[in-house]
Parts: C-alpha cells; structure tokens; sequence
C-alpha cells in the first residue's frame, strides 16, 4: 500500500545502483533528489535516464535541487582535503586545485574578506580564520573540522554575500529537467520570494510547470517566511546551513514555527539535514533521531528528505528499509 508520507532520496556514488532504487520501489519510495551543485547538465540528464531505466512502470517522481544563491568551493583533486588543527591553508579564486589549495571560484568572497574573519564551510563543521586578504588569494588557519569536501558550502560570519540569481549552468539544468518531465525544483538559499517568484517566470517562459520548492535555510528566509511560503508551492526546512548562521538553540523553535506555517497555509512542509545521520555510518538509527521522527510525524510534515544518509553512506539500501519500516508507527 503506498504511503502519503515522502522518503525524498538524494541520490550519488553509493545510491546510483539497482539495488537500492529497487528497495525504494518495495516501500514505494521511489522519490528521488539530484543535487544541482554538484551535477553537469549532462549528468543530471544520465542521472534521470538511470532513474526512468529501473523504475519504467512505477510512478515515480524527481526533484531537481538547484544551486540558487548559495555560494560553495570548487573541485579539489583529491576531492577531499584531510586538515590539521591550527594548520595554514591557501584559498585561491580558481574552479579548480590539486593539493593543499582550496579553490574558491567567487570573486565575492576576496572582495568580502578581511583580515580576523571567519569561514563556515561544510555545514558549519569546518571553520577557518583569514589571516591574511588579498584580491586572488586568502591565507587560512583552520579553526575546526578535520576533512574539507569539494563543492561543500562556504559563508562568512555575519556577512551575507549574493552571487548571479539564476547563473547559465542553472539554466541548462532547468532545461534537462523539462526535457525529462522532473515534477519538482528545489531552490536553495531562498531569501526572498522575488527569488522564487523570478524562476516561475523563467519556468513559465520555456513552457515548464514543475512544483517549485522554497529551501528555508538561510536567516533572510526568516524575516519573510509568510511571503516565501506564499510563492512556493512547496517548503523544505533545511538545517544544515540554517544551523550553521543561526544560534544552535533556535533552531527548533525555528522549525517548529516553519512547520506550523507551512500547514496553516496548506503547502507540503519537509524537513531536511541530518534527520538520520547516524545512519550515514552506522546499521542503525540513534534511539533521538527515532523519536524525532515520530514527532514529526505527529506534526504533520508530509515526509523528509535524505541527503548524505544515501548519498555517500555506507548503505543506502538498507538505511531506506529501515526508515521505511518507521513511517507511520504508532
């Protein structure tokens, strides 16, 4: 029998099997995310032909995750960078670098920067200090975190930075989404419903009517939640940049507060980051993430969505059956 309630799956290295797209459609699951910031036009299109190639004949839907306006590093060769407590890092505005260099490809940032400040990445467990700025190149001290991954998130403390609305590459993507039928875009980074609003009129220019997503992750969303949830037909809470640029002890409230909004007004409401991250590593869920899971459950949120849990976890296959197994118990 299929269940109302959504397993929203991101798909990458170790979900991208028949395996697990087969457990996802015996507990009719078969809803799955493709991260825009880290996927070519080209391999979003190879993503979907995989999906459509296993699931022919099962109703199943795909939510195209674009960039929006957050700002991430380039690609590092190896792809992840082991760090030294209180070592010194360059950051060099480049796509791409090999080594001990980090690759920041928004000329933003070096004109943001200044000497005492600090750099979130990664969902805030990676933290740096600018020692020294110049127009091309930052000298970093790392602060905390102990791996730094390709393409993760960056902030700085207390400075909100815009990049391009809606860049070329994302274009390209949208297009990929429309040729291959996706029923949904995310936006990330939201902050204001113009955003929002802005790509419906660009879907609607090249005759595309997917469902469109407003990710609640950073503090701007906050001060125009009513209007944001207004303009999107759908809302995800996302925690991990929203609790890496608010204080920690907020977040529920937070979520909480997102949550009843987005019901009052009748729009599907998800929440996302690290709902069961234990499960990344580890055969079983914690007895806290469990129990965080009913509870949302009693609120209402229409389901979740996974992100590194089937991304790059250990195995996705069986994390799926096991929030599965959890869906809906009383």
């Amino acid at each position: 029998m299929k269940t109302a309630f959504k397993i929203i799956s991101t798909l990458g290295p170790q979900s991208l099997s028949a395996a697990f797209v087969n457990t996802c459609r015996e507990h009719s699951q078969l809803y799955f995310r493709l991260n825009g910031s880290h996927l070519s036009a080209k391999r979003i299109q190879e993503y979907s032909d995989f999906i459509r190639s296993h699931t022919e004949g099962h109703e199943s839907q795909i939510f195209l995750d674009l960039q929006g306006n957050k700002l991430r590093i380039g690609q590092m060769s190896p792809r992840e960078m082991k760090l030294s407590p209180r070592a010194e890092l360059v950051a060099k505005l480049t796509d791409a670098s090999t080594g001990t260099t980090i690759p920041l490809p928004h000329p933003e940032i070096f004109r943001a920067a200044s000497s005492g400040d600090i750099l979130i990445f990664q969902d805030a467990t990676v933290k740096m200090r600018v020692e020294e700025n110049g127009e091309k190149e930052l000298l970093l001290r790392v602060l905390s975190g102990d791996t730094l991954r390709s393409g993760c998130g960056i902030h700085i403390q207390d400075k909100p930075l815009l990049p391009e609305a809606l860049p070329a590459n994302q274009k390209q993507q949208i297009e990929v989404a429309d040729g291959n039928g996706f029923s949904h875009l995310a936006l990330s980074y939201v902050r204001s419903p113009e955003e929002v609003l802005n790509l419906r009129k660009y879907c609607r220019g090249i005759d595309y009517s997917p469902r469109l997503i407003a990710k609640i992750e950073h503090p701007a969303a906050l001060n125009r939640l009513e209007e944001i949830i207004d303009s999107a037909d759908e809302i995800w809470f996302c925690r991990g940049d929203l609790g890496a640029l608010i204080p920690l002890a907020g977040l529920g409230y937070w979520q909480d507060l997102v949550i009843q909004a987005a019901r009052r007004k009748k729009k599907p409401v998800y929440v996302a980051g690290q709902v069961f991250h234990h499960l990344t590593t580890h055969p079983q869920p914690t007895r806290s993430e469990v129990v965080h899971f009913y509870h949302l459950q009693q609120q209402g949120v229409n389901g979740i969505v996974l992100s590194d849990e089937t991304a790059i976890g250990q195995n996705p296959a069986a994390a799926l059956k096991i929030i599965a197994s959890l869906v809906n118990q009383q």
